[in-house]
């Protein structure tokens, strides 16, 4: 019986992997796609309209990730007197994430400018992943570069 039961886990383990990897792969949609969940919106923001999402000049609190702006406003971790992750609140997190250095601003803002190694990019991969599954996703990121905006998703 045993036996049985370690199979069937292992089933369920190797389906739900699979289907992460699948999910995560996926790119982010693209702005005016209509297929986004209820709590998704579609925003446009340049860096500093970004920084006004920090938990202080406005209520909600915006992330951005690859191009990807997630809403951590109800997450404890991004309080803005003593949460954790405060640091990146109303910002471009993606260049000082992988490149692990928090404490050089000139990371924070940079992914359009900003070539990362291979290393670096996996490391910001993996927390992109860990966003993606924790966070909610509130839309695919900004306008264009041309118009000095975050990079476009598309």
């Amino acid at each position: 019986m045993s036996e049985i039961l370690i199979l069937v886990l292992l089933f369920v383990g190797a389906i739900v992997v699979l289907f992460l990897k699948d999910y995560l792969s996926r790119p982010p949609q693209a702005p005016g796609s209509t297929d986004r969940g209820a709590n998704q919106k579609e925003l446009e923001l340049t860096i500093e309209e970004l920084a006004r999402y920090d938990g202080v000049k406005n209520k909600n609190i915006y992330v951005a990730l690859k191009n990807v702006i997630f809403d951590v406003t109800k997450s404890e971790h991004y309080n803005p007197v003593d949460g954790s992750y405060r640091i990146f609140n109303g910002k471009d997190a993606s260049v000082a994430l992988g490149k692990m250095k928090l404490d050089n601003p000139e990371y924070f803002n940079s992914y359009a400018t900003t070539k990362l190694s291979p290393g670096e990019q996996s490391i910001l991969d993996d927390w992109y992943g860990r966003y993606m599954i924790c966070l909610l996703y509130t839309s695919p990121s900004p306008r264009d570069r041309q118009k000095s905006r975050m990079p476009s998703s598309a």
